[in-house]
């Protein structure tokens, strides 16, 4: 086993272990416990047996598979970069409407007065 094997293979446990540590202090659902655990899961298996996805990896047109592994990456990063974006939307707009319903509280409120 090479260095970056065994810096992948511990950087892949200490994600697992921290996925099922959010998810045992109820920070992570369900769903997304699974997602990070399937992703764990394939992210060490690549990484204990990097010679048995290479034929795919080369049918794709990769050369190398960590050219691969770093395209994934990427992608995953820009998915969860627009997942983060539209909570972050969703949760702008639930501030503005409590705000303003609270402003008209205040309004009537002092109106009564």
């Amino acid at each position: 086993m090479i260095g970056i094997q065994i810096i992948a293979i511990t950087f892949g446990l200490v994600s697992l272990y921290f996925s099922y540590y959010q998810y045992r202090r109820r920070i992570f659902t369900i769903k997304e416990f699974l997602f990070w655990f399937i992703l764990w899961t394939g992210f060490l298996f690549v990484s204990f047996f990097p010679q048995s996805v290479s034929p795919y990896i080369k049918n794709l047109g990769f050369s190398r598979l960590m050219d691969f592994v770093i395209v994934i990456a990427v992608v995953v990063i820009f998915c969860i970069l627009l997942h983060n974006y539209l909570v972050v939307r969703r949760l702008e707009h639930r501030i503005e409407q409590l705000v303003r319903e609270l402003a008209l509280k205040n309004l009537k409120v002092e109106k009564d007065r």
